[in-house]
């Protein structure tokens, strides 16, 4: 009986290990192998990172206008609450403190984004264009975390103003 269950877990220990062999160590050579080629055959032109320049810079822009308008809005709420003191105003204050939070990390992604542009350029220049097309891969990559903050951080903002609207609304 021992030798029964021993040999039916050394055949599931065996089975284990090929199944463990041929989905992860082959598909990830045939990986390696495929992103070689496309790093041997892509040319990454220098005018490709520079793409980037104008949309980053742009929205940078608005991340600041938008962190000045939530800073302002703190300020407002601050005053509110050393006179009214309600648990109201606490509770929009800790909905603040989340998007404060995701604009600095949409404003530390895009500031991220373009150094790497800025790397890739270097690369290029330099002839080193797996480098180059690594650095702009990971930049478009934290573009689009950065796109993807703001994109929460609106709608975060749009559920605050319709739940302030539907108090206007109530109180009409």
């Amino acid at each position: 009986m021992t030798r029964l269950v021993f040999y039916l877990f050394s055949y599931r220990e065996n089975y284990l290990k090929n199944f463990i062999y041929f989905f992860f160590i082959k598909k990830t050579q045939h990986f390696v192998k495929s992103t070689d080629i496309l790093y041997k055959t892509m040319i990454l032109a220098i005018e490709t990172p520079t793409l980037l320049f104008p949309a980053i810079s742009l929205l940078m822009l608005a991340y600041t206008n938008r962190f000045l308008a939530l800073s302002q809005l703190i300020r407002a709420l601050h005053q509110d609450y050393e006179t009214l003191n309600t648990q109201k105003v606490i509770e929009q204050i800790k909905q603040l403190r989340f998007r404060l939070f995701l604009i600095r990390l949409m404003q530390a992604l895009g500031a991220i984004a373009i150094i790497c542009s800025i790397l890739s350029i270097f690369s290029v220049i330099f002839k080193l264009n797996s480098l180059g097309l690594s650095f702009f891969i990971t930049s478009l990559i934290l573009f689009l975390g950065s796109i993807i903050s703001s994109l929460i951080e609106i709608l975060l903002s749009t559920r605050a103003l319709n739940i302030l609207l539907s108090g206007l609304e109530e109180s009409r």
